[in-house]
Parts: C-alpha cells; sequence; structure tokens
C-alpha cells in the first residue's frame, strides 16, 4: 500500500473513518512503535489507548498463551517476508473474558519504495466462533440427550474396526415403553426418559467411550480395551442406575433393555454390533415373557 500524495483534507477524512469503525486499527512503525490505535480498540479490549501502544509488552500480555506463539511467527513474517496471511487468534480482555480475534496487516511504503510501518486490523470474531462450535457440536451430537449421534457413531465404528484397540466391545440399549409413555403421556415425558437413560450412561461409561443415542429410543455404545468381564460389569451398574432412578421418581420408570458383545483383534466389529442387537432385542422379549 503507498500513502503518499494524499492531500491534508483526505487525510483528515480517512482519520473520521478510522476512528468511527468497529475494527481495532492500528500503525506500527518499522522499530516497534505504535503511532495509531483506534478507538474500537478499548472498546474491544477494554484497555485504555495509551496501554494499546505498549508493543510488544501489551500483545504479550493479552494474547491467550496458547496462541502466543503462532502471533510471534504471524508478526516476524510481517516484518520479514511481506504481507502475511490473516491470522484468528484468542485474548483475554483487561475484565478476565477470553475473546476471539481476527487479524490482518500489510506493510506500508513511500512513493520510493521505503517501507514505512505495518497497517493492521483486528476483529472481534467470538460470535462467528461460538456460532461455528455449535454447528460443529449439532453436527456430532443429539440435540435432545447431548450424546453422540448415530453418525458419528457411524464413523468411529469404521474406526474403531480397523484400528489396534482390541478387545472392542459393543453394548446396545433400548428404552422399553417408550412408544406407549409418548401415546399415554406426552412426548415431553418421552423425552425425559430419554435424558434420564442419557445421564445413566454418562453416569456409567468411561469419558474415551463412544455413548450415542442411534435412534429414537435405541443408544449404542463403543468401548476400547474393554473384554466380557468388564463389559459385565458395566452392565449391571446400569441396572443398578437404573434402580436408582426409579427410586426417585417412580411416576413414569424407565426400563433398559441391553445388548453387549466384544470382539477380539481379527474379527468384524460390525458383527459385534449385530449380535449385541440380537442380544437386546432377546433381553426385551424375555421381560415381555416375564410379564406375560
Amino acid at each position: 500500500m503507498n500513502i503518499s500524495g494524499k492531500s491534508d483534507v483526505t487525510c483528515e477524512i480517512l482519520s473520521s473513518l478510522v476512528d468511527f469503525s468497529a475494527e481495532w486499527l492500528y500503525w506500527r512503525t518499522p522499530e516497534g512503535q505504535i503511532l495509531y490505535v483506534s478507538p474500537a480498540g478499548s472498546a474491544i479490549t477494554g484497555y485504555s489507548i495509551e496501554e494499546l501502544s505498549a508493543f510488544p509488552e501489551m500483545c504479550i500480555t493479552i494474547i491467550h498463551p496458547d496462541d502466543l506463539e503462532r502471533w510471534v511467527n504471524h508478526i516476524h513474517e510481517a516484518d520479514f517476508m511481506g504481507e502475511p496471511k490473516p491470522i484468528e487468534f484468542r485474548i483475554i480482555t483487561k475484565q478476565g473474558k477470553t475473546i476471539w480475534i481476527s487479524h490482518n496487516c500489510r506493510p506500508i511504503y513511500d512513493k520510493d519504495g521505503v517501507f514505512l510501518g505495518i497497517s493492521g486490523s483486528n476483529r472481534d470474531i467470538t460470535e462467528r466462533k461460538l456460532t461455528e462450535d455449535r454447528l460443529r457440536h449439532l453436527s456430532t451430537h443429539d440435540d435432545l440427550t447431548g450424546l453422540f449421534n448415530r453418525a458419528y457413531f457411524e464413523t468411529e465404528l469404521e474406526r474403531l474396526g480397523g484400528g489396534r484397540q482390541f478387545p472392542v466391545s459393543v453394548v446396545m440399549l433400548d428404552v422399553d415403553g417408550l412408544k406407549e409413555v409418548n401415546d399415554k403421556h406426552g412426548h415431553a415425558t418421552g423425552d425425559i426418559l430419554l435424558q434420564k437413560t442419557a445421564k445413566v450412561l454418562m453416569e456409567v461409561f468411561r469419558a474415551e467411550d463412544v455413548v450415542a443415542r442411534v435412534g429414537g429410543d435405541e443408544f449404542a455404545i463403543l468401548l476400547t480395551h474393554a473384554d466380557n468381564r468388564l463389559v459385565d460389569e458395566l452392565l449391571q451398574r446400569i441396572i443398578h442406575s437404573q434402580e436408582t432412578v426409579n427410586c426417585s421418581d417412580s411416576e413414569c420408570p424407565l426400563s433398559l433393555s441391553l445388548g453387549a458383545a466384544t470382539v477380539q483383534n481379527g474379527e468384524k466389529l460390525k458383527d459385534a454390533l449385530k449380535l449385541a442387537d440380537q442380544r437386546m432385542y432377546q433381553d426385551k422379549f424375555n421381560k415381555k415373557h416375564r410379564l406375560a
């Protein structure tokens, strides 16, 4: 960018424009002195213009520690390698809030090609980042229960089936009588049962296990390095947790049918899924038979 030949009037107009910009703009000399910081900088960060003019000390203070190295590399690229690509990083405001910034800068030269400094802009993109995170979460999670969804489960099923974390176990689970609950008490009550089920599963299974809602009333869990003995213990914990839930809320009791299977290295994980599903429906059949 070349700034030579601008009239005083033009400079005044440009100054007014940048002062009212929603972006945090700045001008830095080749020696590192900040000659200008727009008012938006103070509005975004909570720091005064004078505080923001301390370079690089203030940047080191406010940039999130996990992003600082990337920012340092970006500044080095701007100073010595020409116009760098835009960068996104987090800063910590004076109030202690973490926000996301989109940063862009370019070298400024006079008409003779002499380097005058760096012109930069910082834009608050926190809302965009939060939206992206929500969309990313929704793409892999069930909205009602907060568990993983079927698409994510199937992706992990393929990955683990070709991996080396054997033995791998599959647990299938069905909420008994959900349709009847929906018909008699309404879908809101049925949703509560599904949420209770999700809570039980999150309490029982490990953080690294893939716990998913794979259908209207069906849930599935993938467990790595989990043999038959461990899975049997977890199934008993599910039953115990289910009983605990029903003791505190007996008006609409939770009833779960369970099935599980385990594969070793060389066996197909999808076969275990089918077997676990069969055992779950056998458990459901046995319950109905006992009631009859």
